[in-house]
Order: structure tokens, then sequence, then C-alpha cells
């Protein structure tokens, strides 16, 4: 995204909940739950922000045994991502 973090994880459509430190890195996993079915973890990357989305569908009589079902577990595989790519990322994006 070409937008500041300060600017991401502060939209009103999405509540954080939690504030990280990856890899000398600031982070962000937030909810998006009021607006859409999404987990969204943002990385402070310059020129801008990275974000990861996770979508989840909350379960219903054609859910796959191994769905996302809530933002819980979107979260956490946002959470999982962050870890894994935050590392290996170029100082920058540009």
């Amino acid at each position: 995204m070409g937008k500041p973090y300060e600017a991401v994880i502060g939209e009103k459509s999405l509540v954080e909940r939690e504030q990280l430190s990856l890899a000398g890195r600031d982070a962000s996993v937030g909810d998006a739950s009021a607006t859409t079915n999404l987990c969204m973890g943002s990385i402070n990357i310059s020129p801008g922000t990275l974000q990861v989305r996770v979508g989840y569908t909350p379960r219903n009589e054609y859910t796959q045994p191994d769905a996302l079902t809530t933002i819980d577990q979107a979260c956490a595989e946002v959470h999982k991502i962050l870890d894994i790519i935050t590392p290996v990322l170029p100082d920058r994006l540009d």
C-alpha cells in the first residue's frame, strides 16, 4: 500500500488486536470483521505499508472441515504469515 503505516493501522474499520516488533519492524494484526470477513497484518516498510489479508467464512452447512470460520483463526494465520515473511523482506519495497 502506498499509505504510511500509521494511517493504515489507524483506519476506522480496523480494530488493532496486537502490535508486534518483527525483525526490527513495526507490525500490527488488525480485525476488520466489522465491515468484512478479514484479518489484516500490516508491516511498516518504506515507502509505505505491506499488508497481508486472510479471510474467513462463518460456518454453515457447506463449510469444509479445514476452513477458517472465525476471526480468531484468520488472525492466527496472519500472525504465522508475518512471522515467516518479515525476516526475509528487503529494506525497501520500491
